[in-house]
């Protein structure tokens, strides 16, 4: 009797969760949710009942009709329940409040500091402002989320070894964070982050299988599998910037050699290509090859070529429908983007091509980033 009373138990938390995931993706009536869901329209019509008590799923107008009366769209609620994020790179770092479709309610811009206990400490004196701004009801704060460069233990929350950011290592940003915000905290590398925003919020809504790599001061990646992030047995999986690209080339703090981050994050391909005071920006590199500058060309081939060397690995291992880039490789992205696809087309198995693209996202990336741990952790 117990275990029949818990299976159902668990079939309607399976199909209110199904709901709610057709509906973050676009309104829908009653008939087409039990269509798409093949379930009984009386079955349908029940959870949906409980989900518009809830607040979470409102009606928002009506869908087509063959005949008779129109029926009405369900939608999700977006300012139901609200997520408290953190976004924080080496170079700058934001806190805000968004609701369930990432909408900014508030934010507060943060000195960043390599110091971690003075960082967490404009955390703190920042927290009452960003809530009293925000305008929101308290007891909607379902998470507290953080996007941090990785690599992170998503367990614990604890920062292990950013690179650039050496005082971070070991660093229980997790922990911390649930003092100041008395909330439930999820932390998670920005790479994995920007991934699941990108399968939320762009790329996703036409891949359901695609690896997001970033590229700026560091190297990350996010594996998006059949529609969810995928984690590996303890959380470090796609990190695709330690992957191998020379058996015996230079020494990575991860204790690797040759990490694909020592030879292609954008300040180690500066520095190897250019002096000091010629150029200091991807920008830079960019802009002077699309003017015809044959030495910045060279730099950006130079850059296609060892991440394709990564990148035709994991195509060789996953065959993912694409890739996304994101990071600084997005200021100005079409020759990139073709010229990764040149090599990663030329060199794998797989018998058809593996579009390279760049993010669909460009407004608000990385506190979208942030906000979507929260998001998609609340709709499963």
């Amino acid at each position: 009797m117990h275990k029949n009373t818990g299976n159902a138990a668990a079939m309607k938390r399976s199909n209110r969760k199904a709901i709610l995931n057709l509906l973050f993706y676009k309104s829908m009536s009653k008939p087409e949710l039990a269509h798409e869901l093949k379930l009984t329209r009386a079955s349908l019509g029940l959870h949906a009942d409980e989900l518009l008590a809830s607040g979470i799923v409102v009606e928002r107008g009506t869908g087509e009709s063959g005949s008779g009366r129109k029926p009405m769209l369900l939608d999700i609620n977006a300012s139901h329940k609200h997520v408290a994020c953190l976004y924080m790179s080496r170079s700058e770092a934001v806190i805000a409040i968004t609701d369930l479709r990432g909408k900014v309610k508030a934010r507060v811009m943060l000195p960043a500091d390599s110091n971690p206990e003075n960082e967490m400490g404009f955390i703190r004196d920042s927290w009452s402002e960003l809530l009293e701004s925000s305008g929101i009801d308290l007891d909607t704060l379902i998470y507290s989320t953080a996007c941090v460069p990785g690599p992170v233990d998503i367990k614990s929350g604890v920062m292990l070894t950013p690179p650039g950011m050496e005082k971070w290592n070991q660093f229980p940003l997790g922990e911390e964070l649930a003092k100041i915000t008395g909330l439930k905290v999820l932390v998670e590398n920005n790479a994995a982050s920007l991934a699941l925003a990108e399968m939320r919020f762009g790329l996703g809504r036409t891949y359901q299988n695609f690896l997001y790599i970033v590229v700026d001061s560091g190297i990350g990646g996010g594996m998006i599998m059949d529609g969810q992030l995928f984690k590996g047995s303890g959380g470090f999986s796609a990190e695709i910037g330690h992957t191998s690209i020379y058996m015996n080339g230079r020494w990575c703090p991860c204790g690797n050699n040759g990490c694909l981050e020592r030879y292609a994050c954008i300040p180690a391909l500066l520095q190897d290509m250019f002096s000091p005071d010629e150029i200091s920006s991807w920008g830079q590199v960019v802009d002077l090859a699309i003017q015809g500058d044959r030495t910045c060309v060279s730099v950006m081939e130079k850059e296609a070529d060892y991440l394709s060397q990564a990148l035709v690995n994991y195509v060789n291992l996953m065959e993912p429908e694409a890739i996304v880039f994101g990071g600084d490789l997005l200021h100005k992205p079409d020759l990139m983007a073709k010229l990764i696809t040149e090599r990663v087309s030329k060199r794998s198995i797989t018998r058809r091509n593996i579009p390279v693209l760049p993010s669909a996202i460009a407004e608000d990336a990385h506190v979208l980033a942030a906000a979507t741990i929260g998001i998609n952790a609340f709709f499963g």
